[in-house]
């Protein structure tokens, strides 16, 4: 992924990281 310089950017794709390991977590624990 290419820097905008928009927080906002940032923000969201670490959010969706996130997301995606607390899926995983949930995924294997149930």
């Amino acid at each position: 992924e290419v820097p905008t310089g928009e927080p906002g950017v940032v923000t969201v794709d670490i959010d969706q990281s996130v997301e995606g390991i607390v899926a995983d977590a949930m995924r294997g624990l149930g």
